[in-house]
Formats: structure tokens, C-alpha cells, sequence
């Protein structure tokens, strides 16, 4: 019952301890974590924002650079200088009108020329940091989407696949945005869902249009539209310079994958449609599911928001943010933005692997101790159990049994002497302080100094009815009236 006792008050108190460390660590420690992940969140959506922003005002410098050529001015306003014009006509006999004409002009000189002087411009610029790199030679170099489009809205000359299916077209009908840029001859930047033809897939497209005039106190003639597409390639981009990875590569696979499992991931929006992530396709249904339907983040009245959303079962903490003058939407159809996503999982990771060392330790302790614990129990009861087995044998009739314990704790020997005294008395045998019979005591009372090998010697112990008292005491009347 003792050796119970002892142990189950031990294994309580272990437990109790490792209680109290796994309410600790899994309290106010993993809040700690959490809260660091909002800020690190925070932190890396406002680097993503700002990053957007230096790749709108690269498209605004590149269409810029184009959009003041007097050349291309000349070229758009072509059926007022009739002059020119039949110079351009001698130079592209092929043309069958005044619009063929100027197509070919806008196309071959300034538009050539600047993509060849864009693709100059990345060699020059191979190797180097996107964040050394003025806004000209900021990569991509040469935009996904180089457009020329007239006063009235239409294509005039493209770089890129299929630029003549869409020459003539009417650009302005499905993009306003165009005209109000000529009307108010200043630069817009905004979303296009862009595609070059009706059989392509259309690309959500970040884009900047710019008044082709020489000076800004000309008309404009039209427009110069430069635009990237935003997918899950920009995603992953995002998620590199989030890690902290500035170097150029565009192969992801060259990055550590530690390093881009502990950065935020990156989510585009437009509407309720994901147009590129760093997650997979079922993780992406999953986020539109937590984002759209049960946090209903496009009808928020904060353009920055910070919520906790739920990707496959696994919580994160994200922030909402929007692309310049995307928030102010009237339609939320038509909003777009980016969430940044960090996983309060991955956050508290620590948390996790520090209490699993702790339970391993802690059953390491529990077990040790417990063997520790009942080894010492033992080792004090043993001499008890030989005293109760010694006790035993003199009750059995073996009164010639002597106690002797050696080298153990001074009051189980202080016990054993006593005992041992006591039944010396009992069977009235000579006393060890008596100087004349001590034999037949042995070792039991040791030397005269004392010895480690047994008990003390108790030379002039004073037994009751024994020699050695006052005349005082031996007589029986005292105290008596």
C-alpha cells in the first residue's frame, strides 16, 4: 500500500506537470505564433501590393516610351497629312486603302523597332535583380499584350500571336475605358479578360493605357496598351520574392522547397473566379468555397481585410486586397484583387513538434522515475521487512535469533540494537554494559570508537530494574505518601 501510495502521488504530480506545460504551450504560446502569422500576412501582402504596383507603373513607362514617339503620332493622325500619306503608299504597295496603310506603318517602324530595342533591353538586363532594374528593363521586358488602337477604339497594329485577326476590330465596345482615356488624355490603368481570338482561352490581364501624344498638351490619336496576363506562373513568382528569393529563374523547381513552404501563398481573383494560385485546382475550389461563399469577402466594405479561411480542412489567416481602383467596383462581378495566405498549421508547427518532444520526454521521466522511485522504496523497506522477518522468528520460539543489518541507515540500526537489547532482557541475558559478561555479544556492540561494520557500542545503556541508578530510585516508597 505504501509503495501505491508513493507511486501513484508521483505519477499525479508528472502528470499534472505535463498538463500544465501542454495548457501553456498550447495556450499563450501558439496565440503567440498565430499572432506573428497575422503580422508576417500582413507584412507580405503589403510587399505583394507594392510589387504590383512598381509591375503597372513598368507597363505605364514601357507604353509611355512608345506612346510619345512623333513618328507614331504622325502615323495615327495619317489621312491629315495627305502628303505623307502617299509616301507610305509608295512604300507599301500591297495596302488597298489609307487604313491598310497606316496599319503597316504603326506595325513596321515604331512598333518593331521598340520590340526589337525591348528585346535588347533583356539581354542587357539577363541575370540581374528585378529590384535593381529601372521600370523600363523591369522583367517581363516586353509586355504579353502591345496594342495601338485608334481615336475611335479600333486595332490598329499588335505584337504578338495573331495580331491580324483582331485588326480593325472595334477594341473600345468591349473595353469604355479606352475612350475615356482619349477624352480625358491621361493614363489608365486597369483589368482586361483578354483573349487574341475567339478560340483562345481568355487570360485575365493587368493593363495600362497610355494617350499617344508627343507632348501632353497635344489631343491624343489613340492609344498605347501594354498588359500581362496574372496567373498561377505570377503566382509562384509572388511566392519566390515573398521567400525572400530575388534572384532571377523562372524554374521553381531550383528553389528550396522549405523556403517556399514557409512563405505565404498567393491567390489572384477576379469576381468569384480564381485566376491564379500557388495551390492546386481541388484546393482552389476549396478556397472559393471559404473565401466567396462563407466569408463573402466581395461584399465587404474593408478593402482590407484579415479573416481565417479553411483550405481542404487546413485553417490559414489571409488578407484581402485589392488591384488599384478594383475596390471601388459597383459590380462585384467585375472585382479583383489577391489574398495572401498563410497556414496557422504551418505557424504552429513549432508548437506541435515541442510538445511531442515534450510527451516523448516526459514518458521518459515517468518511466525512469517510476523505476527509480520504486528501486529506492525497496531500498528503505528491505531492512523493515528483515526487522518484521526477525520479529517473526521470535515469535516462532527462535529465541536465540540475533537482528544484524549492516551498513544501512543509522535508525533502522539504532532499532535493531534495540531490539536486539530488548530481547536480551526479556530472556534475562547478561546486558553488553556489563563489563563481566560480555561474552556471547560479538560484534554486535562494536569497538570502543565505533565502526562502520556495525552498531555503536552501548556500553552503560541503563535497562529497566537494572543496575547503575540512585539509591533514590531503587527505592519504591519515593514519591509516595
Amino acid at each position: 500500500m505504501f509503495r501505491a501510495k508513493i507511486t501513484l502521488t508521483f505519477v499525479i504530480l508528472t502528470s499534472l506537470l505535463l498538463g500544465g506545460v501542454y495548457l501553456i504551450m498550447t495556450g499563450s504560446i501558439a496565440s503567440s505564433f498565430e499572432q506573428d502569422a497575422e503580422i508576417a500576412v500582413r507584412r507580405a501582402a503589403t510587399i505583394e501590393e507594392q510589387s504590383m504596383r512598381l509591375d503597372e507603373f513598368a507597363l505605364i513607362e514601357k507604353a509611355e516610351f512608345t506612346a510619345v514617339d512623333k513618328q507614331l503620332y504622325r502615323r495615327m493622325l495619317l489621312e491629315e497629312d495627305p502628303q505623307f500619306l502617299e509616301q507610305l503608299e509608295a512604300k507599301y504597295p500591297q495596302a488597298n486603302n489609307a487604313v491598310d496603310v497606316r496599319h503597316l506603318a504603326v506595325y513596321d517602324e515604331p512598333l518593331t523597332v521598340d520590340k526589337i530595342r525591348l528585346q535588347d533591353v533583356a539581354k542587357t538586363s539577363s541575370g540581374k535583380r528585378n529590384l535593381n532594374l529601372g521600370l523600363y528593363e523591369r522583367r517581363p521586358a516586353l509586355p504579353d499584350l502591345f496594342l495601338i488602337i485608334d481615336q475611335n477604339g479600333k486595332g490598329v497594329a499588335a505584337l504578338g500571336k495573331d495580331n491580324y485577326k483582331w485588326y480593325g476590330d472595334n477594341v473600345a465596345e468591349k473595353y469604355p475605358i479606352i475612350l475615356e482615356a482619349i477624352k480625358d488624355n491621361e493614363t489608365k490603368t486597369t483589368m482586361w479578360t483578354w483573349s487574341w481570338s475567339e478560340s483562345d482561352d481568355a487570360n485575365f490581364y493587368r493593363v495600362a493605357i497610355v494617350p499617344i501624344r508627343p507632348d501632353p498638351s497635344k489631343p491624343a490619336a489613340g492609344v498605347v496598351v501594354t498588359g500581362n496576363p496574372i496567373g498561377d506562373g505570377v503566382a509562384k513568382r509572388t511566392q519566390r520574392l515573398m521567400a525572400g528569393i530575388t534572384t532571377k529563374g523562372d524554374d521553381i523547381d531550383t528553389v528550396d522547397r522549405a523556403d517556399l513552404e514557409a512563405a505565404p501563398a498567393v491567390a489572384f481573383f477576379h469576381g468569384e473566379r480564381i485566376v491564379g494560385s500557388t495551390f492546386s485546382t481541388p484546393q482552389e475550389d476549396s478556397l472559393k468555397q471559404s473565401a466567396f461563399k462563407d466569408a463573402k469577402i466581395l461584399e465587404s466594405d474593408n478593402p482590407e481585410q484579415l479573416l481565417e479561411l479553411e483550405v481542404d480542412g487546413e485553417p490559414y489567416v489571409g488578407v484581402v486586397r485589392y488591384f488599384t481602383g478594383e475596390f471601388e467596383q459597383p459590380d462585384k462581378a467585375n472585382k479583383s484583387g489577391f489574398i495572401v495566405l498563410s497556414s496557422l498549421q504551418y505557424a504552429t508547427k513549432p508548437v506541435g513538434l515541442a510538445m511531442t518532444n515534450i510527451w516523448l520526454l516526459g514518458g521518459a521521466i515517468l518511466l525512469v522515475g517510476l523505476i527509480a522511485l520504486l528501486f529506492f522504496i525497496q531500498k528503505f523497506v528491505k531492512p523493515a521487512e528483515t526487522i518484521e522477518q526477525g520479529i517473526g522468528e521470535i515469535l516462532a520460539g527462535n529465541k536465540d535469533y540475533v537482528f544484524e543489518l549492516r551498513d544501512e541507515h543509522p535508525i533502522f540500526t539504532s532499532i535493531v540494537q534495540g531490539l536486539n537489547l530488548m530481547s536480551a532482557y526479556l530472556q534475562g541475558k547478561p546486558m553488553p554494559d556489563d563489563a563481566e559478561k560480555l561474552e556471547g555479544w560479538g560484534e554486535l556492540i562494536g569497538d570502543s570508537g565505533g565502526s562502520s561494520g556495525g552498531p555503536a557500542k552501548v556500553t552503560g545503556v541503563q535497562m529497566p530494574g537494572m543496575g547503575g541508578g540512585s539509591k533514590k530510585d531503587d527505592d519504591p516508597t519515593d514519591g509516595t505518601t
